[in-house]
């Protein structure tokens, strides 16, 4: 049988061989982790971010993303407007010149028939040629009333150049009709004034 002594030799000799076995080692502390798991940018990571954090940055940004594209549409759209209005601005007043030059034509024709018969029917017909130039001379000045500050120096600068060469019209008038300059000579001058007045 064996006795109480032989039965704690064995006990001992068994504690003794589980110290010294090398496959069973003693817990370790300080254990490293995987390399960057605790780092800052590792936290900054959408997956790490909690749910609510989440789904507020996946509404949130493509929403401003979307602002900003709008405005910058509504800018550029804005300033094509403006573009669009000035170039209809000089249109307008490029079918005013036009008219307006037609109808210099006609009391430029009006006015040497006068000069060369001085037939009360000849008075009458530059008359009213006269009067179709006023009128389009006022349509005239009523658009260019509206070539402002948004156009460009050059634009203005013609535009306050042709108005003040309507404004010696009058004395173009005297010139050809009332004196006695000769029939040729006046449709020069009128020529001249149209071709003043177009470019």
């Amino acid at each position: 049988m064996v006795t109480e002594r032989q039965r704690r030799v064995v006990q001992t000799r068994t504690a003794s061989d589980a110290d010294q076995d090398p496959a069973v080692s003693p817990p370790q502390t300080g254990e490293r982790t995987p390399a960057g798991r605790h780092s800052p940018w590792h936290r900054m990571r959408l997956g790490n971010w909690r749910v609510p954090v989440r789904l507020v940055a996946l509404i949130a940004i493509p929403t401003a993303v979307a602002v900003l594209l709008a405005g910058l549409r509504v800018s550029s759209a804005l300033g094509d407007a403006t573009v669009f209005q000035r170039i209809e601005q000089l249109a307008a007043l490029g079918d005013k010149v036009t008219a307006l030059v037609q109808s210099l034509e006609t009391e430029r024709d009006t006015t040497a028939r006068y000069v060369t018969s001085k037939s009360p029917e000849a008075r009458a017909a530059m008359s009213q040629g006269q009067r179709t130039v006023d009128a389009a001379a006022r349509d005239v000045r009523t658009r260019a009333a509206d070539i402002g500050e948004g156009f460009t120096p050059v634009v203005r600068t013609g535009v306050q150049n042709m108005l003040i060469r309507i404004n010696t019209l009058p004395a173009l008038r005297q010139t050809t009709s009332a004196s006695a300059l000769p029939a040729l000579p006046g449709i020069e001058k009128y020529s001249q004034f149209i071709r003043s007045c177009s470019t």
